[in-house]
């Protein structure tokens, strides 16, 4: 168990059984060592033996509805995931490795995660599990007789690909049901292109490298990851299938070069496209990013590169002070002034239409403004505000408070003034009263507990007050 609130990786988690046919057997032998008689009825030499089958299941052509627990990118997200490979969180933690695409155990995993994008793959077909192999099936519990199966000629699936599989004690693999797996079940199948698949698809040494378990804080808690190998275009739209890699380990890409594996049917015939099973899919689009503010900003449509305003009067042109302060980047904006008055005020934020030219800076305040309303700008002429430095003064002072560093700073900066201030004020009324109190003449005037605490008080409050210089002829 992982440390609360902490988060563990692990390589892989193997099923206690994997899917398949298992046979128990108890034997139970009974012998007297000493009968009475030799042949005696007291003579007992029995072995009995009880056999019992079991079939542990697994997902194999389908997933339970909730098994893959998250995703990311999202299901029909839209953002900058250029850089993002795409994953699937599984809730059975042992999923991944309770097959295997060489089919030995252990060995690779036999689900992955293909990111396509548009027009590299069609959507996913609803098809029987008997239209992954290629001899004739009942296609219902009903069916009187056996139909043919709907996988083209030229499509291999899983059936061709155990095919090509070496064999295991001189026994070839063959495609075959599983207990509790019927012909006539249905699944999602995807026919990815054979180029597309040789270009995009992991190696079967990747595949271990593309899942892992993720711990929690309780058992409970962990979960498998399946990772892509491959990341989105920007600005294209993408389609991940979680698929099934079953048996598929010499069709995967190989050798030094990871270079595509020939895919062929079972007699060798070259194949067109790739069936596979999907389990889950989900789309997403990744957004073209410029990546900076100024890439952002060049990606705009600057033309027309300012507010352009209608005429006041059919075939006349507009105002000249108004094109022209337009034509400067300000716009008009309505404006609810401190006093409660609404008005019209010009505003231009920090984007020119134009280069600007070089001069040195405008002349201003060399003081702190106390507000917002010190930056305001007034035209006379035209009766109008510019609240451009208003606004953005108000701007820097809220980004400067929004920080919990500067925020803090300034606290601890005005209660030390407060504190100078208070004390100075102090020292100010108290230092000429208490130096004239402690005057000879002074003290033996008081009564007892005043001359005391005075005298008790004079030296060490004085010591620490600065003498006040004197005040200038």
């Amino acid at each position: 168990m992982a440390d609360p609130g902490s988060i563990v990786f692990g390589a892989r988690r193997e099923p206690g059984l994997p899917p398949g046919g298992y046979e128990v057997e108890v034997a139970h032998a009974v012998l007297n060592t000493a009968p009475v008689a030799p042949g005696g009825r007291d003579a007992i030499d029995e072995k009995h033996t009880a056999v019992q089958r079991l079939a542990v299941r697994g997902e194999r052509f389908a997933l339970d509805a909730g098994e893959v627990a998250a995703t990311y990118p999202p299901a029909g997200g839209r953002g900058p995931y250029d850089d993002t490979l795409p994953h699937a969180l599984v809730r059975r933690v042992t999923l991944p490795w309770e097959r295997s695409a060489t089919l030995s155990l252990p060995g690779p995993p036999w689900l992955a995660l293909l990111l396509f994008e548009a027009g590299e793959v069609g959507p996913p077909q609803s098809i029987l599990v008997g239209d992954l192999q290629r001899g004739a099936f009942p296609r219902d519990r009903a069916a009187a007789a056996a139909e043919p199966s709907g996988l083209p000629a030229d499509v291999a699936s899983y059936a061709d690909a155990f095919a090509h599989l070496p064999a295991t004690g001189g026994k070839p693999h063959a495609f075959a049901l599983e207990w509790g797996e019927r012909m006539w079940d249905p699944c999602q199948a995807i026919d990815v292109p054979v180029e597309v698949f040789g270009a995009i698809a992991p190696t079967a040494a990747d595949l271990g490298w593309l899942a892992h378990v993720r711990g929690g804080d309780a058992p409970a808690e962990d979960l498998a990851v399946v990772v892509g190998n491959r990341v989105p275009s920007p600005g294209s739209e993408c389609t991940v299938h979680l698929v099934s890699l079953e048996g598929m380990a010499a069709f995967l890409p190989g050798g030094d070069l990871d270079a595509p594996a020939a895919i062929a049917t079972a007699d060798g015939t070259a194949a067109r496209a790739l069936r596979l099973v999907s389990l889950a899919s989900w789309s997403f689009s990744a957004e073209d990013r410029p990546g900076t503010f100024a890439g952002r900003l060049g990606a705009l449509d600057a033309q027309p590169p300012t507010l352009r305003l209608p005429p006041t009067q059919p075939g006349a042109g507009g105002d000249p002070a108004v094109e022209a302060t337009v034509a400067l980047g300000y716009t008009a904006l309505a404006h609810a002034t401190r006093t409660g008055d609404r008005t019209m005020s010009w505003y231009r934020g920090p984007l020119l239409p134009a280069p600007a030219a070089a001069g040195p800076p405008s002349a201003g305040p060399s003081a702190p403004l106390p507000s917002a309303d010190a930056a305001l700008r007034y035209d006379p002429e035209t009766g109008m505000l510019d609240v451009s430095l208003s606004a953005a003064w108000q701007l820097g002072r809220t980004l400067a408070l929004a920080s919990s560093t500067f925020s803090a700073s300034l606290y601890g900066f005005k209660r030390a003034a407060a504190h100078r201030t208070d004390g100075a004020v102090a020292a100010g009324h108290l230092a000429p009263r208490l130096m004239a109190e402690t005057e000879p003449g002074a003290v033996a005037a008081l009564d007892g507990a005043h001359a005391a605490a005075a005298a008790l008080l004079a030296g060490p409050v004085a010591a620490q007050i600065a003498p006040i210089p004197p005040e200038d002829a």
